[in-house]
């Protein structure tokens, strides 16, 4: 899937706590079995839609904040599946499981 809001980080990965890299996982290795199962299993990821891309971060203080270059705002349809298409860029680059093909539109259900 190609976008341009993510093209420049490519999938975050283990390297090891020596890494200096801020973009890799540094002890969370998903192969690295503890007590008979992977960290993978240990450790699901998950992402929670409505909080990471939808919210505006508004509170009782004042107005939103967050700034998503991909929204334009509007409640369109061609608004909401281009953060759709973002969303499942961001969580196929962070290794969330169950979540995408790598095919635009493609959802895989856990097993």
């Amino acid at each position: 899937m190609a976008s341009s809001y993510f093209k420049t980080i490519r999938k975050i990965q283990y390297e090891g706590p020596q890494s200096r890299n801020a973009l890799d996982f540094k002890y969370y290795n998903p192969d690295e079995v503890v007590e008979g199962k992977s960290m993978k299993d240990h450790l699901r990821f998950s992402v929670v839609y409505w909080h990471t891309f939808r919210n505006g971060l508004s509170d009782q203080f004042g107005a939103a904040t967050a700034v998503r270059p991909w929204d334009d705002g509007s409640n369109s349809v061609k608004n909401a599946q281009r953060r759709v298409r973002v969303a499942f860029e961001f969580m196929d680059k962070l290794g969330a499981p169950d979540t995408f093909s790598g095919e635009v539109g493609r959802v895989i259900p856990p097993c």
